[in-house]
């Protein structure tokens, strides 16, 4: 726990440093860089808190984890949920037998934790996956998928949507 402490206070002091730049001495091109990195180490931030997030567990004798996490994040119980939920999607997971298995969103995983997604990308990812039929097929499935994670990095969440809504139809034409 001493290393993981150590740069922790490592990171805080980053940030520190970070917020006490003179924005003005900064050149104005350069600022959109700088807040193009600030958003990457940003959202890859998000993508080690959800890490640590799916590796919660229940103490006997405790609240719930999503009641305890809620508590000590000071967010709602719903976001508190909603994070425990990407966590499992997004986070390694292990068989009845033991055996590691990848996450149930490999590509989008792997998209999240690099920084490439931010949690509006995630949604609309996920709602694909939810509103998908279950005839669908496992190749069909791990296509679509990669698909969606490769034109998340380059798209908006609403640009992401559009692609996402014509991939549905191309896969199951006949809608719901």
């Amino acid at each position: 726990m001493g290393s993981i402490r150590t740069l922790l206070d490592t990171l805080d002091d980053a940030v520190e440093k970070l917020s006490a730049v003179d924005l003005d001495a900064v050149e104005p091109a350069e600022r959109y860089e700088v807040l193009e990195r600030l958003e990457t180490a940003r959202r890859r931030q998000v993508a080690l808190s959800h890490a640590v997030v799916g590796h919660l567990e229940h103490i006997q004798g405790c609240p719930p984890v999503y009641l305890v996490l809620a508590d000590l994040l000071r967010v709602s119980r719903s976001e508190a949920r909603r994070r425990l939920r990407d966590a499992e999607q997004l986070g390694p997971r292990v068989s009845l037998t033991g055996e590691k298995l990848p996450p149930m969103l490999p590509a989008t995983a792997a998209a999240w934790n690099a920084g490439v997604l931010d949690p509006e990308h995630l949604t609309v990812i996920q709602k694909f996956f939810r509103d998908l039929p279950g005839h669908v097929g496992s190749v069909e499935v791990a296509k679509a998928e990669q698909s969606l994670a490769e034109h998340a990095a380059t798209l908006r969440p609403d640009q992401l949507e559009k692609v996402a809504e014509r991939l549905a139809l191309t896969i199951n034409p006949d809608g719901t």
